[in-house]
């Protein structure tokens, strides 16, 4: 087996990383035209969803129906769905404060009792069109124990179970239901109306009970589709864009190189679309060249990410997370990502200790070629190294066998977490007239050789040798640092 690692790309490479502006939210801004004089200036690597954010009062982007804290009316006992229609007479009911404990603020003690919340409300445009784009979400909090919530008489969200003991779970759940723009309308005479069941004698109704309703810094249960399965963080849609105008020197084909966006990343030249990427895990390239990049001249690259927040039981972050490149090439040139792909087919260790082993190591080069006609002439040279230098052995290819691989058998020493020995291959791709002339190309990949196994007896071995393993569920954020890739915090 091997370990491979891609570590320079191609004749040029232009780090991409600064000059970018950035705005939180969704909208037509592939343009050209498209005005980002107010966007903010980022540099990637960049993460939005740890960024503080604004109020929810001035939030029009992520706006939410913060309803809990005020006056609430209040009733006391079981009642039916009726109660929650918007035009049911709550006259007879009496006023209470929220959040509280409906024993002290209501001296209501009845043990395993019922009681229902009523109070208006008001939407706005901006909370209506997050409704009918599906994203719009009602804050409602802790409840003691089990809820049932309607919007203007529509039932939106329920949780815990009613009428039944073991709901000391529930308690600890915060609520958050979506709310269809079909259960709304713009204005101030909106009805939200809570039927709760409590269990037991202790604290009862809309009270604090755990987290409480409001928004810090970067975290808001009340708007987090993906709750605290995604640390209450929101994520959304980001925009990035920048101006650039390449070189005509630099070289025949362009591409893009984004090693993480997160994720379902859409990519637009001078507005025209290039690419989505799905995923976000995933590094990728794209041909600017074949989009229309216009050498000399000002481009407008635009990329939309969407990360809705509701894709894993992690944090993931959102936007542009890793390093962004420029990569130029000859128009005859090594295939990004992966124009030098190692393999080990055949391992055999020569000591008892695992440190050395006769290996046969296969060098697969692929090659793009942009021009539309045949390159004649043109070869790959390929390269062998250790971690000292010193040179293993030189393959030759014609361009007709290029990507078919070579082989050799040498003795190398292995890799391990105690002997991280590591190999290079690095392949120079000649356009034609010889390996020394023409529009040379290179690409280096870094590799080590190990061989393992898992069975039952000796668990996990490492080039022969049995190895505890100790670790943890590590992912690849950086706590109050977010998802964006920072080489001290990993190293750290």
């Amino acid at each position: 087996m091997l370990a491979l690692h891609i570590v320079s790309f191609a004749a040029l490479e232009v780090d991409f990383n600064a000059g970018w502006r950035f705005l939180r939210g969704d909208g037509t801004y592939q343009l050209p035209s498209s005005d980002d004089t107010d966007w903010r200036d980022i540099e990637a690597p960049h993460d939005w969803a740890i960024e503080d954010l604004p109020s929810r009062e001035e939030d029009d982007v992520t706006p939410v129906l913060a309803v809990r804290h005020g006056i609430w009316r209040f009733y006391r006992g079981e009642g039916n769905d009726t109660f929650a229609a918007p035009g049911f007479d709550d006259a007879g009911w009496t006023d209470i404060q929220v959040p509280s404990d409906w024993r002290a603020a209501a001296g209501y003690e009845a043990a395993n009792a019922s009681g229902w919340y009523r109070r208006n409300f008001t939407v706005s445009a901006a909370a209506f069109a997050a409704a009918r784009a599906g994203t719009l979400r009602l804050a409602l909090g802790s409840v003691a124990t089990a809820d049932r919530t309607y919007i203007n008489g529509a039932k939106v969200g329920s949780t815990g179970a009613w009428h039944k003991p073991g709901g000391c779970s529930s308690r600890l759940d915060y609520r958050s239901y979506a709310v269809p723009a079909s259960a709304l309308h713009v204005g101030p005479d909106n009805v939200a109306a809570i039927w709760v069941w409590s269990e037991g004698s202790g604290p009862a109704g809309l009270v604090d009970w755990a987290q409480p309703d409001r928004r810090i810094g970067p975290f808001d249960p009340g708007a987090s589709p993906g709750h605290k399965q995604t640390g209450y963080t929101l994520g959304g849609v980001g925009w990035y864009r920048k101006t650039f105008r390449p070189d005509a020197s630099w070289g025949e084909r362009l591409q893009l190189f984004v090693e993480g966006c997160y994720m379902n990343c859409s990519v637009y030249l001078n507005g025209e679309h290039l690419l989505t990427h799905p995923y976000g895990y995933t590094s990728f390239a794209v041909d600017l060249t074949a989009g229309g990049l216009r050498l000399g001249q000002p481009n407008v690259l635009a990329i939309r990410a969407e990360s809705r927040g509701s894709n894993s039981r992690w944090y993931a972050g959102a936007g542009l997370f890793r390093p962004v490149s420029l990569l130029a090439h000859p128009a005859l040139h090594l295939a990004v990502p992966g124009g030098v792909y190692v393999t080990t087919p055949h391992i055999a260790l020569t000591a008892s200790d695992g440190l050395r082993a006769d290996a046969t190591v296969a060098i697969n080069v692929t090659v793009a070629n942009a021009r539309g006609t045949t390159a004649a002439g043109a070869g790959a040279r390929v390269e062998l190294f250790d971690e000292r230098g010193v040179s293993l052995g030189v393959g030759f290819a014609s361009l007709p066998e290029v990507g078919g691989g070579g082989s050799a058998s040498v003795l190398l020493s292995t890799w391990s977490p105690g002997q991280p020995s590591l190999y290079r291959a690095v392949a120079t791709l000649s356009c034609g007239g010889g390996l020394r002339d023409g529009c040379p190309d290179t690409e280096t990949a870094t590799f080590g050789v190990r061989s393992f196994s898992f069975d039952s007896s000796a668990g996990f071995v490492l080039n022969g040798q049995s190895v505890k393993l100790h670790g943890g569920c590590v992912h690849h954020d950086n706590g109050p640092l977010g998802s964006k890739a920072n080489g001290r915090a990993e190293e750290r």
